[in-house]
């Protein structure tokens, strides 16, 4: 009977070792869910920030995307980057904007003006002047107005135009401002616009040709002869600088001729570079040069050169 507190003893301290142990167990057993539960919680939430967001193209594919509708728009392939163009500007993401003005700069290079005018329209809507696409889309919006002489919105975009400060506006403006003031028959404005253009701008030759036009419009032949001739003499520094000496030189041509001055009429015809689509049109109108002078002889010549052009 002595020895059975001593079992008793040792089944109690045994007892309670167990139970401590279970309740270690426990603690450590519930620890380890824990930190395997928020394992799975940061998982699942890194999963979620993967997933695609419905209805919206991720960056990275829609970089590849405008990309390849940029070279497509630079190609002149405005079917194929309107196409491209389309899907990137419906949907919510980073590229939308870029996208929509080249949706809308593809539609007008096509001829849809009317449709192109509508994504203008949601540019300048949902934008501000810090955006790089607001001016040019209030620009394009006149240019629309101006071909379709259709002035219903025009005074409110003359209006943003205005509202923003001089110093933040674009070296196109007043050159888009002069086209506006040439098509509404107010020539003096218009050259005050052209003149406004900044020297040394990708648009200084196109205002100086535009000036010479509008005095043309006005009567003055001698102004434009004069700014048509100094244009001749520049050095062109891009395609759009080239095209406009052509005109001028074409310009020339025609104003030498209604003032009866049939060799300066000539001469002027024949700066046209023989590679510029320019020069059919060029030696077209030598032959009636020729004709008008009665030499009939150097007219058939010319047409004749004229037929051989352009079987080549």
């Amino acid at each position: 009977m002595t020895a059975r507190p001593g079992r008793f003893g040792w089944l109690a301290a045994a007892l309670a070792v167990a139970a401590w142990s279970g309740r270690a167990y426990a603690d450590s057993a519930d620890s380890d869910v824990e930190t395997r539960l928020a394992g799975f919680e940061t998982e699942v939430r890194q999963l979620s920030s993967d997933l695609p967001i419905p209805n919206q193209t991720s960056s990275a594919a829609g970089q590849r995307r405008l990309l390849d509708a940029e070279i497509s728009y630079s190609l002149g392939d405005y079917d194929a980057a309107a196409l491209t163009l389309f899907d990137l500007a419906s949907r919510p993401g980073p590229d939308r904007e870029t996208a929509t003005y080249y949706l809308a700069e593809s539609l007008f290079q096509k001829g849809d003006r009317g449709a192109a005018a509508g994504y203008f329209e949601a540019l300048v809507a949902t934008s501000t002047v810090a955006s790089k696409w607001y001016q040019p889309s209030l620009e394009r919006l006149i240019e629309i107005a101006i071909v379709q002489k259709d002035e219903t919105n025009l005074g409110g975009h003359l209006a943003a135009l205005d509202r923003i400060t001089p110093a933040l506006r674009l070296p196109s403006v007043p050159y888009i401002r002069g086209k506006l003031a040439y098509s509404q028959g107010k020539y003096d404005e218009a050259i005050g616009f052209f003149n406004d253009v900044p020297k040394g701008s990708e648009l200084e030759l196109q205002a100086a040709y535009y000036t010479a036009t509008t005095q043309v419009a006005k009567q003055d032949l001698g102004k434009a002869i004069d700014i048509y001739t100094d244009l001749i003499g520049r050095k062109p520094s891009s395609p759009n600088d080239r095209r406009m000496i052509e005109l001028s030189q074409l310009a020339l041509g025609r104003l030498y001729y209604e003032r009866d001055q049939p060799s300066k009429s000539i001469d002027s015809y024949l700066l046209v570079d023989r590679h510029s689509d320019l020069f059919p049109d060029a030696l077209y109108e030598v032959s009636w040069v020729y004709v008008k002078s009665k030499q009939y002889d150097k007219a058939l010549r010319t047409l004749e050169l004229l037929a051989r052009s352009d079987a080549q």
